[in-house]
């Protein structure tokens, strides 16, 4: 063999070795930190590979997928395409050698809806939660009238909700109120003291026991201090009210008997008040002693 060979031989041998190295010396690993990983349809989660390189490498990442009809594997993300399970594989560009392969479950959200019957109450729209979730409730519905007690799951209102537990069904679920009471006081203005009384929303208030006072006859309720709006008992009670009581002075009719000719108008006296002194009656052959 001719020197000219044996040099050209001598370089190809050595060219081979060194690609040979350069192909298989790579010290990258590549791996995943679970065997597999679920997705919905439809969704997409991000799946990056754990990549060890001790020597600072550089490298670039190829993505793909078994059965892209099922999953799809494309710059690090996954995404679910319909129902099944397939093998999704990252390997170094150039090196089919360095790869690592996770499986992918691709299964249906299953959702269910929850209702709400409010009982009178604000409309509020039903939502829907992921099977297994808990379900966040909404802001609570308001009713005039009413304070808002709690969500129960069942139309007699007996079994409380326990919005920790996981919705795993289609549910309603129902409020219950509890009537606000009102308080009516009477302001008797002097007169024999009323006690307070409670009543319900809506609900029309029994007219009490008149008070009394010495000297006075009552007139009726008012709803205001000035006494010039009187109060309808059949008004339905929507609020705390304060009552005031109406008076009028008693007043005393005071006649005076002369026996004798001698008129003197009668007087109508205040309760509590003085007689107003009459003038002296007369009579011939006496004298008025009082």
């Amino acid at each position: 063999m001719s020197n000219i060979k044996k040099i050209a031989f001598l370089f190809i041998a050595i060219f081979t070795i060194i690609v040979f190295v350069g192909c298989d010396g790579s010290k990258i690993e590549l791996s995943f930190e679970k065997e597999s990983y679920t997705v919905n349809v439809g969704e997409e989660i991000n799946l990056l590979p754990n990549v060890v390189n001790p020597k600072n490498e550089e490298y670039k990442l190829v993505y793909s997928s078994e059965n892209p009809d099922i999953a799809t594997y494309v710059d690090g993300k996954v995404k679910g395409i319909k129902v099944g399970e397939t093998n999704v594989k990252v390997s170094l560009e150039g090196n089919k050698e360095k790869f690592a392969t996770v499986k992918i479950i691709v299964t249906e959200e299953v959702k269910y809806t929850v209702t709400f019957n409010t009982n009178g109450g604000n409309e509020i729209s039903p939502i829907q939660v992921t099977k297994g979730s808990k379900l966040t409730l909404p802001a609570n519905p308001t009713k005039e009238g009413y304070s808002f007690v709690g969500w129960y799951t069942d139309e007699d209102l007996t079994i409380p909700f326990n919005n920790q537990a996981p919705i795993n069904s289609n549910l309603t679920l129902y409020a219950k109120w509890d009537s606000i009471s009102y308080t009516v006081h009477f302001e008797t203005n002097g007169g024999s003291e009323i006690a307070d009384v409670t009543v319900k929303h809506g609900n029309k208030l029994t007219r009490p026991t008149e008070p009394t006072k010495e000297g006075y006859d009552f007139v009726g309720w008012y709803t205001d201090e000035q006494l010039k709006n009187e109060y309808d008992f059949n008004t339905s009670i929507t609020s705390n009210l304060t009552l005031y009581a109406k008076w009028e002075v008693k007043k005393y009719e005071v006649m005076f008997v002369t026996d004798s000719d001698t008129t003197i108008p009668m007087q109508l006296v205040n309760h509590g008040e003085k007689v107003t002194q009459p003038t002296d009656p007369t009579k011939e052959g006496y004298i008025f002693a009082g």
